[in-house]
This record gives structure tokens, sequence and C-alpha cells, in this order.
């Protein structure tokens, strides 16, 4: 095997072991912690999903930033900055004395450090190695990072049961410094592609967009308006998960593999995807997608009839359905 096809194959397994290790970490067992920290800060859930919603938006805003980072800097380095903060952040939530505090630690030290080692400089050096496959790539990064999503609810679950949410929040930060820093630093490579013609000229090919020039167009306004709904109700539907389990009045280990069992869906789904994505025309996937989420949000919405009720769970609708809730 040459040393460049090596590179490229460790580039590629870092690419998929970096964002779903810093997401599986972090986010994704973030409805685990909602009912601990209302009782052990007395806030509401409103106050911590407020948060969370709070440190999307900014991980949205950021987005950007890093993109400029990855070209002044490499995209390892953006990763390794993000394992740092994603570690201190996490160190700052578990020994957090108020709601305030972890709301800070989420808001930014976390949330940056989830978009900076996330998937946006993984799949610009796993494609990077390999241009020609970049619908497959990007849908094996994806996988991974929901294979990990899968499992770590039910690993935090567990940890949560045995130590409580602060040891488990510090296993996290010790397992991102030990495993994400090494493995950005040393596997998530760029390929290095050899100067060849006049830089203005290869500029011009790219199509020399500045972001200025991004906003103005509106096929980039349709793209976040048909994307941004569908990942708002997704991101409600999932970060509310623990707490849908615990009205239930389902244990933190129940409610750990109710998340693992929507974060596999979330894996199959990238696989299909990922593969059609080289196949079929982007248009028709969306279309296909967004129809099937509608339809389930649909079904889904308003309260469920009491005889529709587990016979165990009535007394919880009657109570529900008395508040008008």
């Amino acid at each position: 095997m040459r040393k460049s096809e090596l590179r490229g194959r460790l580039a590629v397994a870092a690419a998929v072991l970096s964002p779903a290790l810093t997401m599986g970490l972090s986010l994704s067992s973030f409805s685990l912690l909602v009912v601990p920290w209302t009782e052990a800060f007395d806030v509401s859930r409103a106050t911590i999903m407020g948060a969370l919603a709070v440190a999307t938006i900014g991980m949205t805003l950021a987005s950007p930033l890093v993109g400029w980072l990855i070209v002044k800097l490499t995209p390892r380095v953006v990763v390794v900055l993000g394992a740092a903060l994603l570690t201190a952040g996490l160190l700052l939530a578990a020994n957090a004395t108020s709601f305030p505090m972890v709301a800070l630690a989420y808001i930014a030290p976390i949330a940056l450090g989830v978009v900076f080692a996330g998937a946006l400089p993984a799949m610009t050096v796993a494609i990077g190695h390999y241009p020609e496959r970049a619908g497959s790539l990007s849908g094996l990064i994806g996988l991974g990072t929901s294979l990990l999503g899968a499992a770590a609810p039910i690993l935090a679950a567990n940890l949560m049961v045995m130590f409580g949410w602060r040891m488990m929040l510090q296993i996290s930060a010790v397992t991102v410094f030990v495993l994400v820093l090494p493995i950005a630093w040393f596997m998530l490579v760029a390929r290095v592609v050899p100067a060849t013609g006049d830089v203005g000229e290869a500029s011009q090919s790219a199509g020399g967009w500045t972001a200025a020039d991004t906003l103005r167009r509106p096929a980039f306004w349709l793209i976040i308006a048909g994307v941004l709904p569908i990942m708002l109700a997704l991101i409600a539907i999932q970060s509310n998960l623990a707490v849908i389990a615990d009205d239930a009045k389902l244990s933190p280990k129940v409610a750990g593999y109710l998340v693992a069992i929507v974060a596999g869906g979330a894996a199959l789904g990238a696989v299909v995807v990922g593969w059609l994505a080289d196949r079929i025309d982007a248009r028709i996937i969306y279309t296909a997608a967004a129809a099937l989420i509608a339809s389930r949000c649909s079904s889904w919405s308003g309260p469920a009839p009491l005889a529709a009720t587990p016979s165990r769970w009535r007394p919880l609708a009657s109570r529900r359905a008395a508040q008008g809730r």
C-alpha cells in the first residue's frame, strides 16, 4: 500500500471518529441530564431547553467561522482547538454550582467545541482525499456519528445511575482529551495537492465566491429555508426524549435506550441517504425525506386519546389532560 493511500485511509477513519466522539460525548446525552438538573438546581425544563436552543443557534452562527479557520489554519488544528474547548466546557459543567454555570458551559466552550471538532473539518479532509466519493463519505461520517450517538446515551445512563451526572461529565471530558486530540493531530491530515497553474485561474474556476456573494444568492436562503425547519423539529424531539420518558415514569436506563434507538434510526438513514446521494438527484431525496418527517410529526401532534394510552400510563395521561397539557 502506498504511503498516500495509507494516509488517506487513516484520515477517513479520523474523519469518522472525531465528530462521532465529539457529539456522542456531549450533546447526544443532553436530554438525560434535564431531569437531574431540574432537581439539582431547581430550574424548569423550559429554562434548561432554552440554554440548549441558544447553544444550537450559536453552533449554527459559528459554522462560517469554522470554514474560515479551516482555510487559514488546517482542519486538524481546528479540531484540536475544538477538542480542547469541549474538554474545558464539560469540566466546567461537571463542577457547576448553579445552572447559569451549566448554561454558560454549553453555550460557549461546549457549543464551539462541538462545531470546531465536528463534521465540517472532518468532511473537508475526507472529501479532499477522495472527491469522487463525496456522497458516500458524507454518509459514512454521518453513520459514525449516529452509531456512537446510539451507544453514548446507554453508556451515559448507566454511568449516571452508578456515579451521578457530575462524574459522567468528567469521564466524558477525559475521554475527549485522551481520544479526540491525538486522533485529530496524528490522523486527520489533509491531502497535499501540488500547486499547478495560476492561483487566480484556480480561484476563478472555483467560482470566486465571497461570503457576501453567497448571502446574496436566493439558492442559499432556499436551502436554509428547506433544511432549518426539519432540523428544528428533529432537535426538539430528540432533545426531549428523556423528558418524555420521565413523564411516562420510565427509568433513566430505559430513557437511554429510547434515545439510542432514535440515534440508531439516524444511523440507518445516514447510510441510505449517503448511498442515494451518489445516484439520485438530491431534490428527490429531500422531498421524500421531508414528506416522511411531516407525516410522522403530524401524526404525533396533539394529546393521544386516553383509550389509546397504555393502562399503566392512563393516570398520568388523565392528569395531563386535566391540566390542559
